[in-house]
Order: structure tokens, then C-alpha cells, then sequence
């Protein structure tokens, strides 16, 4: 080829590859659709430490029975609240207090309850949590001094107030199995909570200093919720309103956490609820910012371990029973070609 011709043909090629379009970004819609959940029934069992170190605990959480409870109040659930300590040589699984279990018809619950969890701090130094749970929970007192609290259809939440770890006799293994077999094996009906030693990182270890203020790490009781899908909070935190209202929340089978299939372009983000008995359930549900609609619902955006989700932090302002959450939003775009800065969707 002669010079010139080459000239040409390089020149040619160049201006082809100058003028070749880039890919365009790839941006998906997405419409996540949920229905909030509630539990009818539900029997919830506070086991907790009366032992000398637990006197400013036991006050803190009698002070937040109304943050345990208004997720109830919400899902309508018919609940009995039960009271056992850990101590098995003197309180030996039976249900403490007047009345023996608060239910939704009790009298002033919020006092009943503020004096059933003040079990005092007489109680045993070798906490035997779980024991004293399998003793409530046995035929036995079943049938007995604790007739009428366990009910069989029911959803059974065990919430451990502790700030030394189980003491208890046999493995963590074996006590799971003892508690399914009282609900038929139905994994779904079984939670365990617990306010316990936790760590800066939210796992057991020790806190707060030493006894009596301190707490050890609460391993056994952490690992009975961790399997069950249950809620743990760090017993040395200065105010039990947040954990015991979680807990309550958990307990009451309200979802406050709704997963999102993908990463969101967050501007492109529309929250619609479509509530029960409200004209727009039938309509094109309340559209609902960031901050709430006229007080209630406020959410956030979250990165969870599986993924984005909607977050709707305050017990008190999840999405009533039957409630479809609608999520609308576009998906991070994808990118190709041209760019050092390409996104992908998680």
C-alpha cells in the first residue's frame, strides 16, 4: 500500500473510533410490595435476676412497661406477661406477683407490671435463667401454680434480664429443644429476647465497670436469641426505653424492617402505605416522606446485612396490622464504557 493510501486508512479508523457512542446507563424500576404482620396470642415470659448487683436494672425496666406494650396495643395482640426470677432455690420457675400474669382486661397493667418485675435482690448469685424457664414451663406448673399462663396456640417470648451470664445446668442446645417441643416444633412461635452483658460491638462482653454497677457477658442467653430471631440489648444502658420497646415490638410480630429487592437511587424513593379502614386503602394509599405522614410513620434508608431496606425505627410508628407497604424507586444505575466511576447495583 503506498504511503498516502495508509495515511488515509489510519486516519479513516481514528475518526471511527472518535465518534463511536457510549453505552447508555442501565436504570431499572423497581415496586416492592409488603404486608405488615401482627401476633394474635402471644404469652411472654421476663425472666429476670434477683440477685444483689440487679436493684437499679429491675427499676429501669418497671419504668417502661408502656414502651414494652404500645406495639401491642397496636397489632391488637392478646397478650399474658408472666414473671419468674432465676433464683430455682427459692422462686423455682413459679410466676411472681398480683396478678400472677397481666393480660390485656388487667386492671392498671402498667402497675401491676411496674411491681411484678421488682423481684427484689435477695435472690440466689448462681443465675440459672434458663433452668428456672424450663421449671415455669413444665407440666408441672403448668398444671399448677402457673395454670392458665402458657397457652397452647400461642406465640411464647422468653425475655432475659440478667447482668451475669446463665449458670444453668445442660447445654443451650438442649434447652431449645425443651422449649420448641411446648410449641409443637413450630419454630415460629418460640422468641427469645434478652437484656444482657453486651460489648461496644453489640456482642456479649462485658460493661459498666465493676459490681455492682458492671455486667458480664450474657453468651447463653445471647446465642438462645440469635437462633430464634429474638432482640438483645446491653443491660448497662442508662435508659431501657429503646431496648424494652424493641423487644416489645419483636414479641408482638410487627415488621419494622421491610427488605428492598436492590440497591435505590434514593431521590427516586415513594413510600405508599394503603391502611385498613382508611379511604386510602382503596384508593392510591398516603404517600409518605422521610419524616412521617401528619405525625406518624417516619422511615428511613438502611443498609442491612442482606441488603437495603426500609426502616421504620420508633415502635410506636411501624405500619398498623394488614397495612401494604408499597416501595417504589429506581435501582442505582448500571454503567458501561468510557467511565472510571461505574456503579453497580449490590
Amino acid at each position: 500500500m503506498k504511503r498516502g493510501a495508509l495515511v488515509c486508512a489510519l486516519a479513516a479508523f481514528a475518526a471511527t473510533a472518535c465518534n463511536t457512542p457510549e453505552f447508555e446507563q442501565i436504570v431499572d424500576s423497581y415496586v416492592d410490595i409488603h404486608i405488615q404482620e401482627s401476633e394474635p396470642l402471644v404469652d411472654v415470659l421476663f425472666v429476670i435476676d434477683n440477685s444483689l448487683s440487679m436493684e437499679d436494672e429491675q427499676e429501669k425496666l418497671a419504668a417502661n412497661f408502656d414502651s414494652f406494650i404500645q406495639s401491642f396495643f397496636i397489632a391488637g395482640t392478646q397478650y399474658h406477661v408472666g414473671v419468674i426470677t432465676t433464683d430455682r432455690e427459692v422462686g423455682d420457675g413459679r410466676l411472681q406477683g398480683d396478678p400472677l400474669f397481666i393480660r390485656p382486661e388487667t386492671p392498671d397493667a402498667a402497675d401491676a407490671f411496674r411491681n411484678n418485675v421488682r423481684v427484689g435482690i435477695d435472690g440466689s448469685g448462681h443465675e440459672r435463667g434458663l433452668s428456672a424457664t424450663a421449671r415455669a414451663l413444665s407440666p408441672d406448673l403448668h398444671n399448677g401454680w402457673n395454670q392458665g399462663f402458657r397457652r397452647d396456640i400461642a406465640k411464647l417470648v422468653l425475655v432475659y434480664v440478667s447482668d451475669e451470664n446463665d449458670h444453668s445446668g445442660g447445654s443451650v442446645g438442649q434447652y431449645l429443644e425443651l422449649f420448641q417441643e411446648y410449641k409443637d416444633n413450630d419454630h415460629d412461635k418460640l422468641m427469645v429476647s434478652a437484656l444482657i452483658g453486651l460489648g461496644d460491638d453489640g456482642e456479649p462482653g462485658d460493661c459498666g465497670g465493676e459490681f455492682p454497677d458492671g455486667a458480664e457477658a450474657g453468651w447463653r442467653y445471647w446465642d438462645l436469641a440469635q437462633v430464634t430471631g429474638g432482640f438483645a440489648g446491653s443491660i448497662c444502658a442508662e435508659d431501657f426505653a429503646g431496648i424494652v420497646g424493641a423487644i416489645g415490638q419483636a414479641a408482638s410480630g410487627m415488621i419494622s424492617v421491610f427488605p428492598l429487592q436492590e440497591e435505590p437511587d434514593a431521590e427516586t424513593l415513594e413510600v405508599r402505605l394503603f391502611v385498613p379502614g382508611t379511604p386510602a386503602f382503596f384508593g392510591e394509599g398516603y404517600v409518605v416522606p422521610p419524616e412521617g405522614f401528619e405525625g406518624n410513620w417516619a422511615w428511613e434508608l438502611v443498609q442491612t446485612e442482606d441488603g437495603w431496606a426500609l426502616w421504620f425505627p420508633d415502635p410506636a410508628q411501624v405500619p398498623p396490622p394488614e397495612t401494604r407497604v408499597e416501595v417504589r424507586y429506581d435501582g442505582v444505575p448500571l454503567s458501561f464504557g468510557g467511565s472510571d466511576d461505574e456503579t453497580t447495583t449490590l
